[in-house]
C-alpha cells in the first residue's frame, strides 16, 4: 500500500491504479482502510487523467494509451489496448476494468486506427474517436457499438459529452468545434478550423 501511495502522492496514477489492483488480491486487502481511501483518491482524481509514461501489457505489441478515464458515478476505470507500431495488425480496444474486481474486464473493439479520445457517462455510455476519423457511440454496459460516425475532415483529440446525455462536443485544432448529437448520430454545430486560429 506504502507503493500504491508514493507513486499517488507523485502523479503516476496508471501506476498507482495497478498497484492498488495487486493489493486487492493480498488476503485481507479488499478489506483494508487505507486501500479503500487510496481507491477512493484516485476515483476523485478526476475524469480524466494525462499520463506521460507508457506502461507495457504483456507483450512489447501492446501499450496503455495515456488515456484514462473514470465511468462518472461508478467503481469503473476506461484505459486503452493499442499496437505499439502501426505496422501491428491488432484490433484497437477500450478496456473496461472494475476497481473493485468483481466483474471480468469489458472489451470494445471496433477501431481501425489509434484512438485518440474518448469520454463516458453514467448508464455505460461511452464515445471514443480515432485517429482515421471514426467516432464510435458506444452502450459499455451491453458491449455494443451503438453507432460508427464518420468525420468529414481530421479526428477530434478531446471529447466531452453533455449532462443530457444527448450530445457530445468534439475539439480538434484540425476542425475547431464541432457538437455531434447522439440520437441522429450527426453533427448539428460547428465552429473555427486552422483558418480561424490566429
Amino acid at each position: 500500500i506504502r507503493d500504491a501511495e508514493s507513486l499517488f502522492k507523485e502523479n503516476r496514477f496508471l501506476q498507482c491504479y495497478e498497484k492498488v489492483r495487486e493489493a486487492r488480491t493480498i488476503p485481507g486487502g479488499e478489506r483494508s482502510p487505507r486501500l479503500a481511501d487510496l481507491q477512493n483518491r484516485l476515483m476523485q482524481r478526476g475524469a480524466r487523467l494525462s499520463l506521460d509514461e507508457v506502461v507495457l501489457s504483456g507483450t512489447c505489441e501492446v501499450k496503455w494509451q495515456n488515456l484514462l478515464e473514470f465511468i462518472p458515478g461508478g467503481n469503473e476505470l476506461v484505459t486503452l489496448e493499442q499496437p505499439l507500431s502501426q505496422q501491428v495488425k491488432r484490433s484497437y480496444s477500450i478496456v473496461i476494468q472494475d476497481l473493485g474486481g468483481s466483474t471480468p474486464p469489458r472489451i470494445l473493439a471496433g477501431h481501425d486506427s489509434f484512438i485518440a479520445a474518448l469520454a463516458a457517462a453514467p448508464g455505460g455510455l461511452l464515445v471514443s474517436a480515432d485517429q482515421g476519423g471514426t467516432v464510435c457511440i458506444w452502450d459499455s454496459d451491453r458491449v455494443s457499438c451503438l453507432k460508427r460516425v464518420r468525420l468529414e475532415k481530421g479526428y477530434p483529440n478531446r471529447i466531452l459529452i453533455s449532462p443530457d446525455r444527448q450530445t457530445a462536443l468534439l475539439s480538434s485544432p484540425q476542425f475547431g468545434l464541432q457538437v455531434l448529437d447522439l440520437k441522429s448520430q450527426s453533427i448539428v454545430w460547428e465552429e473555427g478550423g486552422p483558418d480561424d486560429i490566429p
